[in-house]
């Protein structure tokens, strides 16, 4: 007979390989594959995915080196809101204040306004953020998209007009290829146009901004899948006359072209 320790330990290790199956299964990765590309046994794999054996930190952190994943995707997230929803008081919510610093100094405070368990996202009070970001950052989206460096709306710093995210749509995805071509059309100008104004110093956060595409291409080299990770890559060879050119590149995971897109914007401040 187990005592109540015992079985705490054994249902942890069993989400915890449920949820190492489903990042798998999101990876499209047999757990044949997974044990070739992390270097550990077959056994094992399957060890953790019956919850039999521990996750590893090690495993976790080749898998991060290796696999468009965080650390923070093998952490089991767990229903402290047995009814549903918990609205936060106004004590508990300056509670979880924290501070995020922008070159050392802080730039804006997060507080927690309401915990769902079901929810993909966690509301938050976000100090000086507009009410437009605040809801397009809370937006539910058909797309998974991870960005590879500080969003450009979080930074007034100049930089190199180049940026690079992960994106996959949510959710399986009929396999037709029309289906899938017409979805990464879609999703093909998603944050294209603002690879212009990083090298500026200025964002969408300011009022006095204005945005706005003019026209937009797109070439298919390969066929594709949105429902597996892809990389797409951005850049802006130039922006002058209030309008801005951006270029991107969309990789599948193994590194293969998958399309090409451009697009032309106005991009200016008004009076």
């Amino acid at each position: 007979m187990m005592d109540k320790q015992e079985k705490s330990q054994s249902k942890e290790l069993i989400k915890s390989g449920q949820n190492f199956l489903g990042i798998l299964n999101d990876l499209k990765r047999r757990p044949e594959d997974a044990a070739t590309e992390l270097g550990i046994s077959l056994e094992e794999i399957t060890q953790i995915i019956d919850g039999e054996k521990i996750l590893s930190q090690e495993i976790i952190e080749k898998a991060v080196k290796i696999w468009p994943l965080n650390i923070s995707d093998f952490y089991i997230i767990y229903d402290d809101t047995p009814t549903g929803v918990k609205l936060m008081s106004a004590e508990e919510s300056k509670m979880s204040s924290r501070i995020m610093n922008i070159a050392g100094k802080p730039y804006y405070e997060y507080r927690d306004t309401v915990m769902s368990s079901a929810a993909p996202f966690r509301p938050e009070w976000i100090e000086q953020l507009p009410p437009r970001i605040q809801r397009m950052l809370t937006r539910q989206r058909p797309f998974d998209v991870r960005p590879v460096e500080l969003p450009h709306f979080l930074d007034k710093t100049t930089r190199e007009p180049s940026k690079h995210a992960w994106i996959k749509a949510k959710g399986k995805v009929p396999d037709k290829l029309p289906l899938h071509q017409a979805l990464l059309a879609y999703v093909s100008d998603y944050d294209l146009l603002t690879t212009a104004i990083l090298p500026h110093g200025t964002n969408i956060l300011q009022n006095r901004f204005q945005m706005a595409s003019l026209d937009h291409a797109m070439w298919f080299h390969k066929s594709c899948l949105v429902d597996q990770w892809m990389l797409f890559a951005y850049d802006s060879p130039r922006a002058s006359g209030a309008r801005g050119f951006a270029t991107g590149r969309i990789f599948s995971r193994e590194g293969v072209l998958i399309a090409s897109m451009s697009q032309e914007g106005l991009m200016r401040l008004r009076n």
